[in-house]
């Protein structure tokens, strides 16, 4: 352990050590610590006999004592943890005014547990407490999760000192459309039993409801306390009300709000109220109107300046306490991908400031659907908000993958490479990089063969192993769509390697690549976004020009500007991208001239705004086919927001010169294409 990344508290025996071994442990407490002591057991999986009495190593919970150097700042979170000998034998105490502090200094001991049959500790003392007062997720995913996730998240909530768990799943009708009605028997038994585990694990269950309400009745109010009432009797110790303002003034759901809280406390004087907007809104009009009239004791739930934000800053914070007249509590929208289900966000937190903790009043992160793969950058995140002094991302992201891995964790580093880029930090994993410059710079295949090797070694492993099956069965797709790209991409090296020397084995490497390349987009998910499949893109457009394959060029009738011509929807990069000047029109249209007539056997269209697919997106058109221009044949229409990749197998293969994309509706944004190409 680094002891030095918290105050070590002398007793004059720091370079002593203890060993503790779990086999020979057992758990002590004072009275009215015993919460603490259980939980302890739950998150280390400490088996029974620990509570039974017996000579050997002492895990304690209790109250610092008097004599005992004073925790360094008032707060039932913080603790002291003293590491001593009591008659010849290791005693490791975790005292904390509260029973929740107690349990809290296990954070000192879970990451040199981990995977250890015993625990190496210097003799001495450490006071250490959180940096933001409040840190938890929010179960805020379309589908919501089994109870079996909820549960293994609810383990891993308490395990990072996290101190509460938002439930708001969008498939719970109880909630949101059918709000005023109970749960049925069952799923109130399941709901009570939830909380209850929470309270275990001293973690605070927070009622999110998203009614379809009117603010103004007075029916709905009683209705709504009701419901609120029944979940605070259950355990819950909060409510969050995501507000509609689109059919009424946010003036008057802050009313509705502030009443909501006077008759709550009425009976729970301690009952905490969260209030945010339910649409994707952070800032303007209806935030400011809805924060300054609340009432001060109800929490403002603010997603920063964007709903998703790359870097958020102490001053961009100020800026909006002073804007609404409050301090906001801070909804993350980080691991979510809620708006682009087909990314997985895997990599570390970043892009937060360090002295965020001092004006914010609480964080709340939004997982990824993948509830248990969400526990990667959820563990990173939980470490930053702990200590963002010593918060290192890459330390901290390596330690996640040991503890959400076991022993895949080797296998899981290499995936989770491919998928750790998001808005927070746009690069992927640093040897697929270096390897990708090497080749493009200096023309060198060896250093990105190596990386190859090793995804392919590394998404074989994953997949055999019945130890962690429940998150093998999450990452499925994507592990199937990186095993596609990796064999691409593998195909593309050869290719590129053929094309600098000899040329033997040209053609067929070129049709193996582009029949892996056309298998892997047939898939909707997306790994390692625009590298494997960007680089094998220009190995097959290299291999074009070099075995006198025809090019095709661009022409549209949407409106064009310079800095995004209509060349880049053709040039091989998925990176770049032809961009309309104006919103979509019925009619805008934008065709890809081969020069020739080619048999044609793969359609592939890109469109759409990076890291926010829809935008940029023809939703509703039809991609033709012709091979003379005049007579044209539909291969497909196009329907759906989910339309950022289309591709068609054509079997058997057709004869086609001009492949034609065709806007069908009016939509509020300009004509996006990264890529229209066709393979034979």
């Amino acid at each position: 352990m680094v002891w030095t990344r918290w105050s070590l508290i002398s007793t004059g025996a720091e370079r002593q050590k203890v060993c503790l071994p779990l086999s020979a442990l057992h758990l002590t407490w004072e009275e009215g610590y015993e919460a603490a002591a259980r939980a302890a057991a739950k998150v280390l999986n400490l088996p029974q006999r620990v509570f039974s009495p017996r000579v050997g190593p002492v895990l304690h919970f209790g109250a610092p004592p008097t004599d005992m150097p004073a925790l360094p700042q008032p707060g039932e979170q913080r603790y002291l943890l003293s590491v001593e000998r009591a008659a010849g034998e290791p005693v490791v105490r975790c005292l904390g005014r509260t029973p929740r502090g107690g349990f809290y200094a296990l954070r000192e001991l879970r990451t040199t547990w981990e995977g250890n049959a015993s625990l190496s500790l210097p003799l001495g003392a450490i006071a250490d407490g959180p940096a933001f007062a409040h840190r938890g997720i929010a179960e805020a995913v379309p589908a919501g999760w089994s109870w079996e996730t909820r549960g293994q998240l609810l383990l891993f909530a308490g395990r990072h000192q996290l101190d509460h768990y938002l439930y708001a799943p969008g498939d719970d009708p109880y909630r949101a459309a059918r709000w005023w009605e109970p749960y049925p028997p069952e799923e109130a038994e399941r709901l009570t039993d939830f909380i209850c585990q929470a309270r275990e694990l001293f973690v605070s269950v927070i009622y999110g409801l998203q009614p379809d309400l009117d603010p103004t009745s007075e029916a709905d109010l009683q209705a709504l306390e009701a419901k609120c009432r029944w979940v605070l009797e259950a355990g819950a110790e909060g409510i969050a009300l995501l507000c509609n303002v689109g059919k009424r003034s946010a003036e008057a759901w802050a009313q509705f709000a502030n009443q909501l809280l006077a008759q709550l406390q009425a009976a729970r004087p301690q009952v905490g109220l969260w209030v945010g907007l339910s649409s994707p809104a952070s800032e303007g009009r209806p935030l400011y109107e809805l924060a300054r009239a609340l009432d001060p004791e109800v929490e403002l739930l603010w997603t920063g300046p964007e709903l998703l934000n790359s870097r958020l800053t102490v001053e961009m914070v100020i800026a909006f306490s002073n804007y609404v007249g409050c301090t906001p509590w801070l909804w993350e929208n980080y691991p979510d991908n809620r708006f682009a289900p087909q990314r997985l966000f895997l990599g570390p937190y970043k892009g937060r400031e360090l002295a965020l903790a001092q004006h914010l009043h609480g964080v709340t992160a939004v997982p990824m659907q993948q509830g248990l793969a969400s526990q990667i950058p959820l563990a990173t995140m939980a470490d930053f908000l702990w200590d963002p002094a010593g918060y290192e991302p890459e330390v901290a992201w390596e330690r996640a993958l040991r503890e959400v891995g076991g022993r895949t964790a080797d296998g899981l580093r290499q995936f989770a490479g491919l998928n750790r880029s998001s808005i927070l930090d746009y690069r992927e994993d640093e040897e697929l990089e270096t390897g990708l410059a090497a080749w493009e710079l200096e023309g060198f295949h060896g250093y990105l063969a190596r990386k190859l090797l090793a995804l392919e070694d590394a998404l074989g492993s994953l997949g055999p192993l019945d130890d962690n099956q429940p998150l093998m069965q999450e990452l499925a797709p994507w592990l199937e769509k990186a095993s596609y790209l990796v064999q691409t991409a593998a195909h593309a090296l050869e290719l590129s390697y053929s094309l600098r020397t000899t040329r033997k084995e040209a053609g067929r490497l070129y049709q193996q690549t582009v029949l892996k390349l056309g298998r892997s987009r047939q898939l909707p998910h997306i790994v390692a976004p625009f590298r494997l499949d960007r680089f094998a893109v220009r190995v097959l457009r290299q291999a074009e020009v070099k075995l006198a394959k025809p090019l095709g060029r661009i022409q549209t009738t949407a409106p064009r500007g310079r800095k995004h011509p209509w060349g880049l929807a053709a040039d091989g990069d998925l990176m770049t991208s032809f961009r309309a000047t104006a919103d979509l029109q019925p009619g805008d249209s934008i065709t890809l001239d081969m020069g020739t007539v080619m048999e044609v056997r793969w359609v592939h269209l890109s469109q759409g705004y990076f890291y926010y697919w829809p935008a940029g997106c023809v939703q509703e058109g039809r991609l033709l086919a012709s091979a003379d221009g005049e007579t044209w044949e539909e291969l497909t229409r196009i329907n759906g927001p989910r339309a950022w990749e289309v591709d068609l197998h054509l079997d058997p293969p057709k004869a086609i010169r001009y492949v034609r994309l065709v806007n069908d509706a009016p939509r509020p944004w300009p004509m996006v294409v990264r890529q229209l190409e066709v393979y034979e």
